[in-house]
């Protein structure tokens, strides 16, 4: 099922295919070769060339071949192998009671056969796949009158629909590549005569174009459903009368309504006046039936477009709408009362940077009454929010206020409302210009941000300590810290019984995580739990961390202290396994003041299978400890001098020491591939570890 509760994909269970294939009988023939083509077996109505696989002996053709001719029998022909010129034409001119066809070609010279597809009048389905390069479809296809299915599969090069697909009166579904949607030249053009296919169903994209077809060309395709995504509005025109395009269409579940032009433009052009004066009439033109479940509106690069004042009446009117999507309107300052969408579960507000909210008093805030997913990017002025106690899935908030936040997580529960925030498991805050410090502290921590899995703190600059409350969930799994400037302390974070995975990456001023010591032994350490897989990169004031001994995936130090790594190597415990025991991958970058790898703690690294060390110049030498690395597979080495001279092959001091590892890698020369790995594969490991 997807997201709008649609049946998407199904699997048939082995038997149940087993079964469909005795009764299909001869009727069916798959091959792995085109050569079929030239020898059908008589039998066969529907065939089936694959890439690959294998040719079923059971369905091999005793009575030999049918010749080819206008008397072929084959109702059905698939290939997904490239057929050549010859090959396509052969297909075209003998199989002309194809009612299925799907072809593949990546030969440009086939194109030109393609105009032979007029004659297979029979045809309902008509699938084209990899003809990349091919810019207009065969005038002939308006032949096929009984056409019900055209299927372009990477028809990225495509420019323009034919011109009298107005005669295709048959088409129910009209699908075109969404691949090469991101990039609106990938998108052909639509010309004039295509709203009079009234048994259209799929039409997921529509260009609304200045020469061809117009938005009121939407307006008797009533039988579409699903997706439309309705592009290039910048080129609307506003008609003289008043015409709701999209009201009768009551199967329509997702709308896309795009002002993004397509071409540059200037500041004198027409269509930035026509977008300037008739925007508002052009989105009242676009009124949609209210069983739609998904509406996105995306602006102009150039702020033309601001959200006229009848919209919450629009949106009010959409009961069952289940996902909103605001982006880059550029010039609007207020939101419609989303609030009152009682069926919303997701909302993405992006790139509105002079968006204020909906409300003007602080006062008795309204709030989502089920939303599960909220995306707030780029929105700075955004403070004036609906609160969101009920997000149970992920929350995103990137270079916009802190507020709304930090007053959801205040809320007072009630008896019909869940403790706020208590079911959230994803939470990113990106480029929060507010200070961290804003949010609530520890003891809001019982009834907030219980249920998180994984926390992103990413270029928050203001804040000298990650609030507690952040990192007091029980169920927290996944921490990544970035680029956080001003940031020198983070919670106690060897205190969360859950946490698996800890990335801190580009936080210069940080030193560590706080804790009380004990006053009776102020050298005893605290260590993480259950952490397997720790990564700290660019923190080089980061000392005062809590010990890893039960890491298990991997542990990567670029450019950062090593002291928590040799104090956690040097750590006497009472548990069974040594410290760092079970670690598989370590990774240590640019640290120059490493200067020896602890010998005692070293011979406890015997799961370790990849060891990498660059850029550590002080490093002057591997100790005899590395024989008892008994699982380790590859050892890479790069930039590393003092240490590149003992580690030569049968000539350096420590090469006794390395002599027993499968696989060397010496900056960038394999002196050793035991393995058997070949070039190609050291090369991959060369790149994978550089």
């Amino acid at each position: 099922m997807d997201e709008l509760g649609n049946l998407s994909t199904c699997r048939m269970h082995d038997l149940m295919h087993d079964l469909a294939d005795s009764i299909a009988g001869d009727n069916i023939k798959r091959s792995t070769s085109s050569s079929v083509l030239q020898n059908v077996p008589s039998k066969a109505r529907h065939l089936c060339i694959t890439r690959g696989g294998y040719d079923n002996p059971r369905q091999e053709d005793s009575d030999g071949g049918d010749e080819l001719g206008s008397m072929s029998k084959v109702r059905t022909l698939i290939c997904f192998q490239s057929l050549s010129s010859e090959e396509l034409e052969q297909i075209l001119n003998n199989f002309l009671r194809l009612r299925v066809l799907v072809i593949c070609s990546y030969d440009e010279s086939a194109y030109t056969s393609l105009k032979l597809v007029g004659k297979l009048k029979h045809l309902r389905y008509l699938g084209m796949l990899g003809f990349h390069k091919m810019k207009n479809l065969p005038d002939s296809i308006i032949n096929l009158v009984n056409l019900q299915v055209l299927n372009l599969i990477g028809g990225e090069s495509l420019q323009e629909l034919p011109r009298g697909i107005k005669k295709l009166v048959n088409l129910k579904h009209l699908d075109l590549d969404r691949t090469s949607w991101k990039n609106l030249r990938h998108i052909p053009k639509m010309p004039k005569g295509i709203g009079e296919l009234k048994s259209l169903q799929t039409l997921p994209t529509f260009m609304v174009e200045t020469v061809g077809a117009g938005l009121d060309e939407l307006k008797g395709l009533n039988a579409l459903r699903g997706e439309l995504n309705i592009k290039n509005l910048v080129n609307a025109e506003f008609p003289s009368t008043d015409v709701y395009v999209l009201k009768k269409k009551l199967h329509l579940q997702s709308l896309i309504l795009d002002w993004s032009p397509q071409r540059y433009v200037s500041d004198d052009d027409d269509n930035v006046r026509s977008t300037s004066t008739h925007a508002e009439g052009i989105l009242e033109m676009l009124w949609p039936h209210p069983n739609l479940k998904k509406l996105m509106i995306r602006g102009d690069y150039y702020g033309l477009l601001e959200l006229p004042n009848w919209l919450p009446n629009w949106l009010s009117s959409l009961v069952n709408l289940v996902e909103f999507s605001l982006i880059d309107c550029l010039q609007s300052e207020h939101l419609p009362p989303l609030h009152q969408l009682w069926c919303l579960k997701k909302l993405k507000i992006d790139n509105c940077p002079e968006l204020k909210g909906i409300k003007e008093k602080d006062d008795e805030w309204p709030h989502f009454h089920c939303l599960a997913y909220l995306s707030l990017q780029n929105c700075p002025k955004l403070t004036l929010m609906p609160t969101f106690p009920s997000i149970e899935g992920e929350l995103r908030l990137v270079s916009t206020s802190l507020k709304p936040l930090v007053r959801t997580m205040k809320m007072s529960p009630s008896s019909h409302l869940a403790l706020p925030l208590s079911k959230l498991t994803d939470l990113t805050l990106n480029g929060i210009d507010d200070d961290l410090e804003l949010l609530p502290g520890a003891d809001f921590s019982s009834s907030c941000l219980i249920s998180l899995q994984q926390l992103c703190v990413w270029s928050c600059s203001h804040g000298l300590k990650l609030p507690s409350s952040l990192c007091s969930s029980t169920s927290l799994t996944i921490i990544t810290i970035g680029w956080c400037d001003r940031l020198e302390y983070l919670p106690p974070l060897h205190e969360l019984v859950s946490l698996r995975e800890l990335f801190i990456e580009g936080c210069p001023s940080l030193k560590g995580c706080w804790w009380k010591k004990k006053e009776a032994d102020e050298e005893e350490w605290p260590h993480f739990r259950c952490l397997s897989s720790l990564k700290i990169k660019d923190c080089p004031n980061l000392t005062q961390m809590p010990l890893f001994p039960n890491l298990e995936v991997e542990l990567k130090l670029w450019r950062t202290s090593t002291e928590a790594l040799v104090r956690t190597m040097k750590m006497k415990t009472a548990l069974l396994t040594p410290p760092l025991s079970n670690l598989t991958k370590l990774s240590i970058r640019g640290i120059d003041e490493l200067h020896y790898i602890p010998e005692d703690g070293l011979r406890h690294l015997t799961s370790l299978q990849d060891f990498v060390i660059k850029n550590c110049s002080s490093l002057a030498s591997l100790p005899p400890a590395m024989h008892c690395l008994t699982s380790l597979q590859t050892l890479y080495i790069r930039r590393c001098p003092q240490l590149a001279e003992r580690c030569r092959k049968e000539e350096g001091e420590d090469w006794p020491n390395i002599s027993h590892i499968p696989n060397i890698l010496l900056d960038g020369e394999a002196l050793q591939d035991y393995s058997g790995l070949g070039s190609l594969k050291m090369q991959y490991l060369c790149n994978k570890f550089s």
